[in-house]
């Protein structure tokens, strides 16, 4: 998420004021998840889904962590992404795919 506030910030598209507050939220949010590492399971669904879906590294390690996370039955599962490609992805894969405003 830093690398697209970052990146968003760097091509103009949000403030440094804006990203202070998502960084804020982001901060609070991170006390609630569950993290998921690239384990050897994470680790073979990415590289499953890298020759189906055309995401970038980053990417697909997230949708293979989410489906780790559902125990691979994404159905009726959230997955909340800004990122188109990523969004398509996950939703192909059954999970219900929430973009924030």
């Amino acid at each position: 998420m830093c690398s697209a506030f970052a990146r968003l910030l760097r091509e103009g598209a949000i403030s440094s004021a804006v990203v202070d507050q998502a960084l804020s939220r982001l901060k609070v949010l991170r006390r609630s998840w569950r993290e998921v590492l690239p384990g050897d399971r994470v680790r073979e669904l990415a590289e499953s889904v890298l020759f189906s879906r055309s995401l970038r590294g980053g990417d697909v390690l997230q949708l293979a962590a989410a489906l780790v996370w559902s125990r691979e039955a994404p159905r009726k599962r959230l997955f909340v992404c800004y990122d188109e490609r990523l969004s398509a992805a996950a939703q192909d894969l059954g999970f219900t795919v929430a973009r924030p405003v």
